[in-house]
C-alpha cells in the first residue's frame, strides 16, 4: 500500500505544481471539468448504451402516456409502474460503471483533500502534534522526544496523556505544541524509548499546497485515506502522527464571490461538465 501511495502522490505532485500559482478556485474548477468529462467517458464505454437508449425511449413513452390518457385513471396507473420499472432498470444499467469509476474517483478525491480540506502552517502559527503509542506502550511511561533541524520548527512544550474512559474515545499519545519559524517543508523526527519515526510538516504562504494531516498508523482504511507519507508497520511503537489542523481549515473555496465548501463545488463544476459535453460525446445516462 505505501509503494501504490508514493507512486499516486508523486503523480498528483507533479500535475498540481503545473498550477501553484493559480488562485485555488481555478484549479479547482479545472480539476472538476477534466473529472466531469472522463467519467463520462469511463461511463460511455463501460455501460450498455443500446440498453439505456431503449430504457429511454419507454420513459418518453410512458411519460407521454400519462399525459395524453391523464383521465383515464388505470392507463395512468400502468404508465407510472412502467416508468418506475424503467427507472430501476436504469439504474441497474448504471451499476457497472459507477464501480469502474468509484476507486479511482476516491483517489482523487483524497489527493485533492490533501490541498482543499486544509492549508499549511504560516510563519509563526502554533499547532499540537500528537503521537499515538501502540497498546504495548503508556504515553505517560515513555521517554519521548520530537527534532526538527534546524530552527524552522520552535518546540514549545510536550505533555502525554493516558486515558480509557467509558464516555471517550482511548487515548494514548504524546502531544508537541510547536511554532513554524521559517516556510518549508520540514521534517519532524518522533522518538519513543529509541523507535523512531518521521512527520512532514509543511509552512507556506500557498493556501493550496499540499499539506500532510497525518501519517497513517496501519489500519488499511487511514493508508488509503492519507496516503501522502509511509505508514507505520502494525507492531510499531508510534502509530498515528496527526497535525491538529482543526484551526487551519481551508475547505471553502471562493467561486463567483460565495465560500462553498470544495467538494461541493467539485461535485456541482463536475456534474456540470458532464451535461455540457455529453451530446458532444453522444453519451446515453
Amino acid at each position: 500500500m505505501n509503494t501504490i501511495n508514493s507512486i499516486l502522490t508523486t503523480i498528483f505532485d507533479a500535475c498540481f505544481s503545473v498550477m501553484e500559482s493559480w488562485p485555488g478556485w481555478l484549479s479547482l474548477t479545472f480539476w472538476s471539468s477534466v473529472t466531469g468529462v472522463v467519467a463520462l467517458l469511463i461511463y460511455k464505454y463501460t455501460s450498455n448504451q443500446t440498453a439505456i437508449g431503449k430504457v429511454r425511449d419507454d420513459i418518453k413513452a410512458n411519460l407521454l402516456a400519462v399525459k395524453l390518457f391523464k383521465e383515464e385513471l388505470g392507463v395512468t396507473l400502468k404508465a407510472q409502474g412502467r416508468i418506475f420499472w424503467a427507472a430501476c432498470r436504469l439504474l441497474w444499467h448504471s451499476l457497472i460503471p459507477l464501480a469502474v469509476m468509484m476507486i479511482p474517483m476516491i483517489l482523487l478525491v483524497v489527493q485533492m483533500a490533501n490541498r482543499y480540506e486544509w492549508r499549511p502552517m504560516q510563519v509563526g502559527e502554533t499547532i499540537l502534534l500528537r503521537a499515538e503509542l501502540n497498546d504495548e506502550k503508556i504515553a505517560t511511561d515513555v521517554d519521548a522526544g520530537l527534532e526538527v533541524a534546524g530552527d524552522a520548527i520552535e518546540i514549545q512544550t510536550r505533555h502525554a496523556v493516558h486515558d480509557d474512559f467509558e464516555d471517550r474515545p482511548k487515548r494514548n499519545e504524546v502531544i508537541w505544541q510547536i511554532k513554524a519559524n521559517e516556510p518549508g517543508r520540514h521534517i519532524a523526527a518522533i522518538t519513543i524509548d529509541g523507535s523512531e519515526a518521521k512527520k512532514e510538516i509543511h509552512v507556506s504562504e500557498n493556501r493550496y499546497a499540499r499539506i500532510s494531516p497525518v501519517r497513517s498508523g496501519a489500519a488499511f482504511l487511514e493508508k488509503a485515506i492519507y496516503p501522502a507519507e509511509t505508514s507505520a508497520a502494525k507492531g510499531d511503537a508510534i502509530q498515528r502522527i496527526e497535525l491538529d489542523l482543526i484551526n487551519l481549515p481551508n475547505n471553502e473555496t471562493p467561486i463567483f464571490g460565495l465560500n462553498i465548501h470544495w467538494v461541493i463545488s467539485f461535485l456541482v463544476i463536475s456534474i456540470i461538465a458532464a451535461l455540457i459535453v455529453k451530446p458532444i460525446l453522444k453519451v446515453r445516462i
